[in-house]
């Protein structure tokens, strides 16, 4: 088991994420607090070996309900009423607001050449609210060395450099998040 803790620069809260890897799926777990809106979120998120996204269990204190997502083998995305959502066709990692762990989704996925930019539409998740869309986003390696990587990342108007461990984990989201612990249990 690995567990990392991130602290949020801009919400000033810290994120305590473990992470299982079994032989078929890797089962993510991790709390968030928030001191600034003083919350607590938790999620759950399953993914395959091969860090394909299959579920996400999301709850926010501040509400009254809880968020479950998943990717059927069709790629169709359902809600947590068996509800087949058609706005979220063609994504296929989530995006959460709270972490830096879901940058890790395409990451550690895909296999990467330097500056050969990587485009992907992800399931975008305010985890204040709940709410869902789709996203289009683009990665691009640009520096890598034996120890840590840059990527290049893009959003709509929304870019920034992601500094991450070798293991694919974010190190630094610059002005967001940054890996305060990381070991291995």
């Amino acid at each position: 088991m690995q567990v990392y803790i991130w602290g949020n620069i801009e919400n000033k809260g810290f994120e305590y994420l473990k992470v299982k890897t079994y032989s078929n799926k890797i089962i993510v777990t991790s709390t968030i607090i928030d001191t600034l809106e003083t919350n607590k979120i938790e999620y759950e998120v399953t993914l395959t070996n091969t860090w394909s996204f299959l579920q996400l269990k999301l709850k926010n204190d501040k509400l009254e309900n809880e968020l479950v997502l998943s990717r059927d083998s069709n790629n169709k995305w359902i809600d947590g009423k068996s509800r087949v959502l058609d706005h979220l066709t063609g994504a296929i990692d989530i995006d959460l607001t709270c972490t830096p762990f879901t940058n890790t989704l395409p990451i550690n996925r895909c296999n990467w050449t330097k500056d050969e930019p990587k485009n992907f539409e992800m399931a975008y998740i305010d985890a204040n609210n709940l709410s869902v869309k789709k996203s289009k986003q683009t990665y691009t390696l640009i520096n890598d060395d034996l120890t840590k990587k840059v990527f290049k990342y893009s959003s709509g108007s929304f870019k920034s450099d992601i500094l991450v461990k070798d293991d694919g984990f974010v190190l630094e989201y610059p002005m967001y998040f940054k890996l305060l612990s990381n070991i291995s249990r």
